[in-house]
């Protein structure tokens, strides 16, 4: 934490209106409540501002820590599947695609899913060539509907991870289908 630019500072946690106070013994009650009263925590100011000045909250904590190198971004998760698109089929490739959601936490997953769209979904167009040329929605759909099942393998689901598009329902999947 120290050296680094911007700088960072540690929040004091707690509760609201459960911040700690110090006093001794001899000190007078109503002065104690008054100090509390005006002490702001960091925690407090930190809410403060970012409620007060909008570009305080530009970044999400996760997006913050990835351009300080406190945490890593996908480039490991998108070298991954790179690679092993030469080597993997579809399937492979989409189960492969769950064990990064659920053991590795990749911090964009739905920019991972849209880089490696095709390669996910290439065996399903292949093997529906005579309905589909290029991955439309019925076939990214289908892609994701065996993605669900992985992750439902392990608890989880699509929608436990931000911004990753959805599965559709059965009644959503045939009106595709269909038009």
């Amino acid at each position: 934490m120290h050296g680094c630019s911007p700088s960072i500072q540690k929040l004091a946690i707690h509760l609201p209106e459960k911040q700690l106070i110090t006093f001794r013994d001899d000190d007078n009650l109503q002065q104690v409540i008054d100090r509390a009263d005006s002490h702001v925590t960091t925690l407090v100011a930190w809410f403060k501002e970012n409620a007060d000045n909008p570009a305080a909250h530009n970044h999400s904590f996760k997006e913050a820590y990835i351009r300080l190198g406190l945490l890593q971004d996908d480039t490991e998760w998108d070298v991954c599947l790179r690679e092993a698109c030469c080597m993997r089929i579809g399937q492979q490739l989409r189960l492969l695609f769950a064990i990064i959601l659920i053991f590795c936490q990749p911090a964009a997953p739905e920019i991972l899913w849209n880089n490696h769209k095709l390669a996910l979904c290439e065996d399903i167009l292949y093997q529906n060539h005579d309905l589909y040329s290029d991955v439309n929605d019925a076939v990214e759909q289908e892609a994701l509907r065996q993605l669900e099942s992985y992750l439902q393998l392990n608890a989880k689901r699509l929608n436990d991870f931000p911004d990753m598009p959805l599965f559709w329902e059965a009644l959503d999947f045939l009106m595709v289908l269909m038009c």
